[in-house]
Formats: structure tokens, sequence, C-alpha cells
């Protein structure tokens, strides 16, 4: 006989409860049985987190479109991802939190190390800094790659368009990422 406990807690639950408590919150069930007190771990979604970075510079041109009702709707709807969050890094604009946006989305400007949100991710969203591209390819994660046109030099175009042409991740502008997430095909045929 299975008995089913809610992750962390020793709560017994109802099959349908649990169902609709993992679909809403876990990316992992836990069966328990009470016979053998083995513990099997299943993965139920292939995507789920979204990390949004700018690393140590100012892209106020990102953040307020990557967070808009439209982006979220997109990335929820064509692509099943139901987490965001957003490093703002030196910039001043600070993302409107909405309770009835599709995704949750949690924001902070700095942390010591960016590399756990980046391996908790299934998609990085990222400016074209050389670091945070090179650490997110590292990490083989889907990525695309966000060109800050404002910078002086332009150089971030040049390092998009090198990654890109290899495919080894999509490049886009703010402006162009609606485009981008409106074809559910680019979650199923570039994201891989």
């Amino acid at each position: 006989m299975l008995v089913f406990f809610q992750r962390n807690s020793r709560r017994r639950v109802n099959a349908l409860e649990l169902w609709y408590d993992m679909l809403d919150f876990c990316k992992e069930i836990v069966y328990w049985s009470t016979h053998t007190q083995i513990v099997i771990t299943q993965t139920v979604f292939n995507m789920t987190r979204v990390f949004v970075t700018v690393g140590t510079t100012e892209f106020d041109e990102l953040i307020p479109v990557v967070t808009s009702s439209k982006i979220l709707k997109l990335l929820h709807d064509n692509g099943g991802y139901t987490e965001m969050t957003v490093q703002i890094g030196r910039g001043k604009y600070k993302p409107e939190i909405r309770p009835t946006d599709p995704i949750k989305v949690t924001v902070y400007d700095f942390k010591p190390s960016l590399h756990q949100d980046m391996v908790d991710a299934d998609l990085i969203i990222t400016h074209c800094g050389a670091g945070s591209l090179m650490e997110s390819l590292g990490l083989r994660k889907p990525t695309v790659a966000v060109v800050n046109k404002s910078l002086w030099d332009n150089h971030q175009s040049e390092l998009a368009a090198a990654f890109s042409s290899d495919n080894h991740l999509a490049s886009s502008t703010p402006e162009e990422l609606a485009e981008l997430f409106l074809n559910k095909r680019f979650f199923t045929d570039t994201l891989k």
C-alpha cells in the first residue's frame, strides 16, 4: 500500500490533492512506501524556471519588456514556464509584481554569485555580457542573448551574432522578444 506525503512534511494527503499541489508548486513527487520506507523521485515538468540577468550592468530597456504581462503570458502559454527570477543589477527600473500574471516573478539586484540561479533555470535570458554568456553556455542551458544597443561600441551585437550563427543560443533585442516567444516552435525546436 502506498501512502502519499507532501514533500518535507509528514501530512497525509489524498492522491488528487497531491496531483494539484504537484502541478502548481513542485517539480518532484515523493512517494513514500509505508512498508519499505524507500523514496522514489520523479521529474514532472521539463521546463519551469526562467532566469533573467543583466550582470553588473544597467539594462533598463530589457527589464520592463521581459516582465511585461505580454511576455510572461507568452512564456507561460507557449513554453510552459511558471517562475521567473530577475536580476536587475544597477538598473533603476524595478518591475511591478502582479499577482494576476501567470508566472511568479522574483526580483533582486545583486548576489555574490548568480551560478545557482543559472543552474536552477530551464531558460536563461541574459544581456550579451561575455561572462554571463560563457557561464550559461558552459552549463548547457537554453539561452536567449539580448543585445543592449545603447552601448557605445555595439560589441554585444557582434558577440550575439557569432554565438547565434553557430546555433549555441538565440539572440534578440528587447523589442524582438515578443516575436521570438510568439512562435511555439522556438520552445520545441530552438531550445533543445
